[in-house]
């Protein structure tokens, strides 16, 4: 009942939070849903693996060295993948989702649009398996736990617990079909901030642009781990972005709107890879641009 308390009680905060106009709060809720779903996906491999040493399927030293793993998320979604608690989509977007919770916690910045995209996929995931995931395990009680629930149903404004999920599915009906938006418009601003450049005469030349980007790009990355402003990965490949490519990407931007869920993060996710290096590496050229005038002027 305790543990049932406390995964109540952090729910019913992140909605409240997620609802506000303002990062400051939505930032605190991210990070709420968040560590609801790690523990939770803790809690559901936990139970699998044991049933798996009970039955003679998984020795038990691989058993304790799996279980010893799990202070890492990126070790708790694979493994939840690996038991198909969760699919190969979900696992990828829970760690794209992490990585930005990461980004809030320790640098207290983020883009306000990536926090919107993971609360609203993460409340979708809650609706659609907490009230079966939280019921497994979970069997002490007490009267002080007793006083808990009821403090909680008093602040929460709810006869039972179960109204948290209520409340969780009505805030999920209020934010239908903005994912995939919010990744459409993500890569669309990076598009059109490209095409300006090109427009404004920045650049004689697309090649000219690819080349001052990257060259920004690399100086500023060169002894840094790339997670992007939107931490989607490793840059394997520098995507040279020219006027062909900005028409078949911004066909690609219109299918990512009109996508299922996890088939949009998919096309987001590889756009990302391409488009955002050279939009960061624009950024920097225009900061150092601006840093040059201010030395003029002085």
């Amino acid at each position: 009942m305790r543990r049932k308390n406390l995964y109540y009680a952090q729910l019913g905060k992140a909605i409240k939070l997620a609802r506000s106009s303002i990062f400051e709060y939505k930032r605190i809720s991210l990070i709420l849903l968040d560590n609801i779903v790690e523990n939770l996906l803790i809690t559901q491999n936990s139970i699998k693996l044991h049933h798996l040493l009970v039955m003679g399927n998984l020795e038990r030293t691989e058993y304790e060295k799996i279980i010893s793993s799990f202070n890492r998320f990126e070790k708790i979604i694979q493994q939840s993948a690996n038991l198909e608690i969760i699919t190969v989509s979900e696992k990828n977007i829970f760690d794209y989702c992490h990585k930005a919770r990461n980004n809030l916690y320790h640098n207290l910045f983020a883009d306000t649009r990536v926090t919107d995209f993971c609360i609203i996929y993460y409340c979708n995931f809650l609706e659609n398996n907490f009230n079966n995931y939280i019921e497994i395990g979970i069997t002490s009680y007490s009267e002080s736990e007793s006083k808990s629930t009821n403090e909680i149903l008093k602040v929460e404004k709810i006869n039972s617990l179960e109204g948290i999920l209520i409340n969780i599915k009505e805030f999920n009906n209020s934010q239908k079909d903005l994912s995939q938006k919010i990744l459409a418009d993500i890569i669309e601003d990076y598009i059109l901030q490209i095409a300006d450049t090109m427009e404004n005469e920045t650049f004689e030349t697309y090649d000219i642009l690819n080349s001052t980007a990257k060259d920004f790009y690399n100086d500023y990355f060169r002894n840094t781990k790339y997670n992007g402003l939107n931490p989607s990965g490793f840059i394997k490949q520098w995507y040279s972005i020219n006027e062909r490519k900005i028409v078949e990407i911004k066909h690609e931007i219109a299918e990512i709107r009109n996508s299922k869920m996890e088939m949009a993060f998919d096309k987001f996710h590889t756009l990302m890879l391409k488009t955002e290096p050279t939009y960061i590496g624009l950024m920097l050229y225009y900061s150092n641009e601006e840093y040059l005038a201010s030395l003029n002027e002085d």
